[in-house]
């Protein structure tokens, strides 16, 4: 048996509640490792390591010193460090990243500074495959030019490969 109070109203949470991220605030100071499996803000500074398996947002006016480790990455402050990220690298206009970087893919709005070491990461071993065939295919080709029929007006039409 229960009894329900005819004044008290029962709220239920939302069915789909958005997952916590980890902040740290303008008023904060991390030195050391940070480690998470959410996203993480940060407004104030780090210096250290970083290791997100989600997103990293590093907020206009934040200071970033670290070995950034994460899955997407997002800068309007200042990123200083060796940057490894498994997605994108999004450098907003008020955003400074320098240090060694590695991305699959990086955007750099007007205003962005990027400068360093930049290594761009194929997204998958499939792509490289595919893009490893393609090259072994236009290798391959009759009609190709060498340095040896470059001077001859001979044209020749080449058939693609049939699937």
């Amino acid at each position: 048996m229960s009894y329900n109070s005819p004044g008290v109203s029962r709220v239920s949470p939302p069915a789909s509640v958005p997952e916590s991220l980890s902040l740290i605030d303008r008023y904060s100071s991390v030195d050391g490792t940070f480690t998470t499996t959410r996203d993480v803000r940060i407004e104030g500074e780090l210096r250290g390591t970083l290791r997100c398996d989600g997103y990293v947002h590093v907020a206009e006016g934040a200071t970033v010193e670290a070995t950034v480790e994460a899955a997407n990455i997002t800068v309007a402050g200042q990123l200083r460090g060796s940057i490894s990220c498994r997605g994108k690298l999004t450098i907003l206009a008020t955003g400074q990243v320098q240090g060694t970087i590695s991305t699959q893919s990086l955007v750099v709005n007007e205003g962005g500074r990027c400068e360093g070491e930049l290594h761009m990461d194929m997204a998958d071993s499939a792509e490289r495959q595919v893009m490893a065939a393609s090259n072994r295919v236009a290798a391959r080709r009759p009609g190709r030019q060498t340095q040896d029929n470059r001077g001859e007006d001979e044209s020749r039409t080449v058939p693609l490969p049939s699937q």
